[in-house]
């Protein structure tokens, strides 16, 4: 029986790779850095705190995008929050 190409469509593993990239915003409310993150990038992102840094004043966290939507993520962390700080991208472990 033949397969019907159009029915399976699996996604090239490059364009959906997940990947790791951490971002430092201003102050050390955990609440306040999420909901900022969630308005310039959308709910649809997992966001973890990784660092909070009470010396300067500084809240780390690690967006987990793919890498197809790395460049719109990167883009809209410029265009809505100007006074983040892009760290390492990673690839994910698994």
């Amino acid at each position: 029986m033949p397969v019907n190409d159009a029915c399976v469509k699996i996604p090239h593993p490059h364009l959906t790779s997940t990947l790791q990239l951490l971002v430092t915003l201003p102050g050390t409310s955990s609440l306040n850095a999420m909901r900022a993150l969630r308005r310039a990038l959308g709910a649809a992102l997992r966001i973890y705190v990784v660092k909070i840094d009470r010396a300067r004043t500084t809240i780390t966290l690690q967006i987990e995008t793919t890498r197809s939507a790395l460049t719109d993520v990167i883009g809209s962390l410029a265009a809505g929050l100007p006074e983040a700080t892009v760290g390492r991208v990673r690839a994910n472990a698994f």
